[in-house]
């Protein structure tokens, strides 16, 4: 199966990752994460994919979870996204990184 990662709306928790399984006639929703609970969204960006030779690939983007400003994330699909590093470490600040 293919896997495809993007920011897409859903309508209510604003612009947030998410994750489609691609088959050959349809493509189905597999996980979406709320990483900035209400209506205002992460707004995920800058997807980059680190595609490991054994187990499942990483995919690295920025995101904003309302409380660090953008930072830089993992996800691995087998858990919820985790920040990286909050790397200014200061309240709204954000690194911004790209």
């Amino acid at each position: 199966a293919k896997h495809l990662a993007v920011a897409a709306n859903d309508g209510v928790s604003g612009v947030e990752p998410h994750l489609f399984n691609i088959r050959e006639h349809a493509v189905d929703l597999l996980v979406s994460h709320d990483l900035r609970p209400g209506p205002e969204g992460s707004e995920p960006r800058h997807f980059a994919l680190r595609d490991a030779a054994i187990g499942l690939s990483t995919i690295f983007f920025t995101a904003d979870d309302g409380a660090r400003g953008a930072e830089l994330w993992k996800w691995d699909w087998s858990q919820p996204p985790a920040l990286v590093s909050d790397i200014i470490n200061n309240y709204r600040v954000g690194s911004n990184p790209t």
